[in-house]
């Protein structure tokens, strides 16, 4: 500001804030028991501070609470700071006062300082927690099954040839040139065996003989071969490649009513849903009219009680500073609205 009006100059002005609301205004952390106005610090302590040094006036910081304030056109009445503006208890507002037409109507506001819209904010979407089948995974249950089957078909099969062939059954008593018993290794036993051992590329230690037997363990291999190569590299892209998982992604998500959700009580979120005309953002009114333990009395308790799993309305501007400050926090779709924040004064 190079070429300002020195008509303030010397003045001294009530400044309200709303304290605790970071990043807007929060009291300072210190030992000593600081009072005026060195115990508050934020962003608009140092709007106004700045302010003060370009127009040369004093300022007295004081905290107006969390009701911002409204107009009721129908008994022509004002709560909160810009009743106290309005009969001259203070003279500015600063804080995360939305610019509206129905304040506009009391009090004046300064061009915004901040552009913003309604947003959601609501927990960082988290990976699933890893089941005990995941193994499981790479393959459909279909497959699974086929799979199954395939093993008992081609066990059985080794169970059926190798008394069928002639070459799969053996001297138990090589001394003897003509025993009265013969036996066969593949037994029922034997035989889930070896087809387990070939499917978990293990081997075994019996060997085929026959023609028969030799060419459906030949094909088993390979089909096993096939198989193994395929689990194995699907099992790590699903091991690497999971994405995690969000109950909600946009607004339609709290129409259909998937998890709680709820604003400030008293502001400029609250009555946009109120007069708004979308049928959608009707339905979420209704919802919070019915459910009055979903709305809070400030943005801090409705930001505290998004770790159960609830979704909290408020300015995109304020969910941006929550969420760099914690990470388990995430802003969902994009604002449903524009509008910006100003300094709230009396009409001239």
């Amino acid at each position: 500001i190079d070429n300002v009006d020195n008509s303030l100059a010397n003045k001294t002005f009530v400044v309200l804030l709303n304290v605790p609301n970071k990043p807007y205004a929060s009291l300072v952390e210190s030992y000593e028991k600081l009072e005026g106005n060195s115990q508050y610090e934020g962003y608009g302590v140092d709007l106004i501070k700045e302010l003060a040094q370009k127009l040369g006036f004093n300022f007295i910081l004081k905290d107006g609470g969390n009701d911002y304030g409204s107009y009721n056109t129908t008994t022509n009445t004002t709560s909160g700071m810009l009743k106290e503006i309005i009969k001259g208890r203070a003279d500015l507002a600063i804080t995360d006062l939305t610019i509206t037409a129905a304040r506009q109507q009391v009090v004046d506001f300064s061009i915004p300082f901040m552009n913003l819209g309604i947003a959601i904010i609501h927990v960082e979407p988290q990976k699933d927690t890893q089941a005990f089948f995941t193994f499981m995974d790479p393959f459909s249950q279909g497959v699974w099954w086929l799979l199954g089957l395939s093993f008992l078909f081609v066990s059985f099969s080794f169970f059926i040839l190798g008394r069928l062939s002639p070459s799969e059954w053996d001297n138990p008593h090589p001394c003897i040139e003509e025993p009265s018993e013969l036996v066969n290794q593949f037994t029922i036993g034997n035989s889930l065996w070896f087809t387990t051992g070939a499917l978990l590329q293990q081997g075994s230690e019996m060997e085929p003989k026959a023609i028969s037997t030799r060419t459906v363990a030949s094909i088993w291999w390979f089909f096993t071969l096939l198989m193994v190569s395929s689990y194995t590299a699907n099992l790590a892209a699903f091991l690497t490649i999971e994405e995690p998982t969000s109950i909600i992604n946009s607004i339609d998500d709290l129409v259909a009513e998937k998890v709680a959700y709820g604003a400030k009580k008293i502001g400029s979120t609250r009555e946009f849903f109120e007069k708004s005309g979308d049928p959608r953002y009707i339905k979420m009114n209704e919802f919070m009219n019915a459910n009055p333990k979903y709305l809070t009395d400030s943005n801090t308790e409705g930001v505290n009680r998004v770790d159960k799993g609830y979704a909290f309305l408020m300015e995109s501007t304020s969910i941006e500073y929550h969420t760099m400050r914690m990470c388990n926090l995430s802003k969902i779709g994009n604002a449903l609205d524009e509008k910006g924040y100003g300094i709230a004064m009396r009409k001239m």
